[in-house]
């Protein structure tokens, strides 16, 4: 995925957001972190989908180290 696309394609949340829209925001959030600070690639512009599955459930991602 290109970071380009997901900033271009992340709305922004409404006032007040539903669960899904805020898990949905929360995962974009931290893919983009994800691909462009934490792990990102030669170029910085790519990440990579092996980090997707990652953030399938954001409760176990405090079990990560």
């Amino acid at each position: 995925i290109k970071l380009k696309w997901l900033r271009d394609h992340t709305i922004a949340l409404p006032d007040e957001p539903t669960e899904q829209q805020l898990l949905q925001h929360c995962r974009a959030y931290i893919l983009g972190l994800i691909g462009g600070v934490i792990m990102p690639d030669k170029l910085g512009n790519i990440i990579h989908l092996m980090y997707l599955p990652l953030l399938d459930d954001l409760e176990r991602g405090g079990q990560y180290s």
